[in-house]
Order: C-alpha cells, then structure tokens, then sequence
C-alpha cells in the first residue's frame, strides 16, 4: 500500500508484509489516525488500531476479543461463531482461539 511506503514507519519487513495482507480499508483509517496523533508509527500501533476496527466490523465484542498487535493474533473466546471468526480471517487476521471460565 502507498501510505505504508510513503510514511517513515518503525517496521520492518516482515511487519509491512504482515500489514499489507490486512483489509486495506481499516489500515487506511489507521494511517491517518496516526498521522493526526502524536502516536509512533509503527507495527504494534498500526496493528492494534486495524483489529480493534475489524474486531468491530465482524460483530465480535470486546469480552470476545483479545488483540496481540506484538504477535499479530487476534484471540477470540471459543463460544464466538466461525462466521465471525472467518470475516476476521477475510480481513487478513490471523485467529486464536480461547476458553472462557
């Protein structure tokens, strides 16, 4: 993605492939979110503000969702359904799932 070339961003290389393969509609929301806050461009920030948009998107609450931007995993409660779960997978998410005591 242009935005991604054109920022001077904290990422590597595999960060930016990893970024490039996310829906290019939440990574675009992102970008400018960061560019319109003292918020350091970089993998972890671009990552987190991506799934909490997709996370949102595909239905998934809050209490379901657990977003590790320094893996690059979404873990979802394991009472979440597949069809959420595979919208998730369509954004460019890698899933996790976990038990919910």
């Amino acid at each position: 993605m242009e935005g991604l070339r054109e920022m001077s961003l904290d990422c590597s290389t595999r960060d930016i492939a990893v970024l490039e393969h996310l829906d290019k509609g939440f990574l675009a929301k992102a970008l400018g979110e960061i560019r319109g806050k003292k918020v350091t461009p970089n993998f972890p920030n671009l990552y987190y503000l991506c799934a909490v948009k997709a996370v949102g998107k595909a239905g998934v609450s809050e209490d379901e969702a657990e977003i590790d931007p320094t893996n690059g995993s979404i873990y979802v409660s394991d009472n979440v359904p597949l069809l959420k779960i595979r919208k998730l997978w369509e954004y460019g998410f890698l899933t996790k799932c976990f038990g919910k005591s």
